[in-house]
This record gives structure tokens, sequence and C-alpha cells, in this order.
């Protein structure tokens, strides 16, 4: 039975210096649920293999490992910061919150969505923290709802693509 992290830092800052998870096929490798409730920065430093994936809102995630890998949901609450090219991949992906590049660097993000949506409530990329080449693959729907601002957009979606933004 997969074990499951919930994290509750209050205003503190949350680090994930090695791997969380493992992309082990043994049940006994394996994590639930991941759940982290910071108001300051959760980083991941390396890879992320659980369930599901929930961040709070008020504070940043910050992904230095480049891939993160659930079976279930990956819900971002909390803003999303690259500093490197990196590969979300889920069955929903929903981002509350603004994904950007983590310096003038233009960063890639390459999001799967094998059983849902992925959704933007928030403005992804700009002119000082971009995002390069921006791939969404969605089984169902790809839905900005807010500015996008990338070097190169690709979508796989067997959805619709939607820009629901009047900027």
């Amino acid at each position: 039975t997969p074990e499951y992290l919930t994290v509750n830092a209050g205003s503190g800052a949350v680090l994930f210096s090695e791997a969380v998870g493992s992309s082990s096929p043994s049940a006994i490798d394996k994590l639930g649920a991941v759940v982290i409730n910071s108001s300051g920065d959760t980083t991941f430093t390396k890879t992320v293999d659980a369930t599901t994936l929930t961040t709070d809102a008020g504070g940043t995630v910050v992904i230095k490992g480049g891939r993160i890998t659930t079976s279930g949901v990956q819900s971002y609450g909390d803003a999303v910061v690259l500093s490197d090219a990196t590969t979300l991949d889920g069955s929903a992906l929903s981002f509350a919150n603004t994904v950007m590049s983590d310096s003038a660097t233009a960063r890639n993000l390459t999001l799967y969505a094998r059983n849902g949506n992925a959704t933007f409530n928030a403005a992804v990329g700009s002119a000082i923290a971009p995002i390069g080449q921006f791939t969404v693959t969605a089984a169902n729907d790809t839905v900005f709802n807010d500015l996008v601002t990338v070097a190169h957009l690709q979508t796989g979606t067997t959805g619709t693509t939607k820009f629901n933004t009047s900027k």
C-alpha cells in the first residue's frame, strides 16, 4: 500500500534535496498522495514520483529536478518556477497561479494530462521569466485563463484548446 506524505510547514520553506518517491514498478517503493502546505518556497531538486501532488496557495514551488510524474492529479495552488527544462506528467494538471522561469533564461516545459484537462488560471511565462518550448498534451481540454508568453506553443489535445483571456 502506498504511503502518503503531508508536509505542513506554515510560512517555512520545504526542501526535497533527493528524489521523492520511486519510479520502480515495485509496490513497496510507491509513494501515495503528496500534499505540501507552505506559504514559503517548496523546492524539488530531483525527480518526484507519487500518486498525486497538491500544493496550497501562498507560496512558490521551485522545480529543479526536471520531472514530476503522478498516476493521478497534479494541482499547484502555488506559483510554479522552473530552474531547468521540466516535464510534468499526470492524469490531469491544474495551475492556480503563475508558471514562470527562474530568470531571463527560457526554460522548456512539457506537460501530459493523460486522462483529463490541463488548466492554467494565471499567466504562463513573461518577458522577464520566459518559457521556451511549451508542449501540452491533454486527453481532454487545455484551458488558458490568462496570458501565455512563450517562445513556441505546441498542443496535442484531443479536446479543445481554449484561450479565455481578454488581456
